[in-house]
């Protein structure tokens, strides 16, 4: 996996767009926002719309992917505003809980299975958390 960097500029040629997931019961809005900083492609992904504007001076941490850096905490040191932190803490603690209760039904091959499935998936969530509150604070501290 690709190391955290920090990357500091002008925010210019800004493109915002949002994406929708979900079901007809529950659906989450990600707030995208596309821009180049310093001749490098941007994208950033928000839980509320970015306060970030053409011209303004920022800094993100995130990694290089696909010769796009993707943004995980981005700094606006014109607007004075830091994306806020969003993890997933309910969906690991719900994996967790699905997997001790699938553990106690020991007797049970499929169960046994359907925990290990969940602590794996659970763990890639908290290791998902771990690199955002990283990214999070690289920019705050920085």
């Amino acid at each position: 996996m690709n190391d955290l960097t920090i990357i500091n500029g002008i925010a210019e040629g800004l493109e915002r767009s949002t994406e929708v997931q979900g079901t007809s019961q529950r659906t989450s809005t990600t707030h995208l926002s596309m821009f180049v900083v310093d001749g490098q492609r941007v994208l950033l992904r928000t839980a509320t719309p970015s306060v970030i504007s053409n011209g303004d001076q920022v800094e993100l941490a995130g990694t290089l992917s696909n010769g796009q850096f993707h943004a995980l905490a981005c700094k606006n040191l014109t607007a004075n505003w830091i994306s806020p932190l969003r993890q997933q803490k309910v969906a690991f603690a719900v994996l967790i809980c699905m997997a001790v209760v699938s553990f106690l039904s020991f007797f049970l091959v499929l169960p046994i299975i359907f925990g290990g499935v969940c602590i794996f998936f659970a763990m890639k969530v908290k290791k998902h958390d771990d690199r955002l509150k990283q990214a999070h604070q690289m920019i705050v501290n920085h």
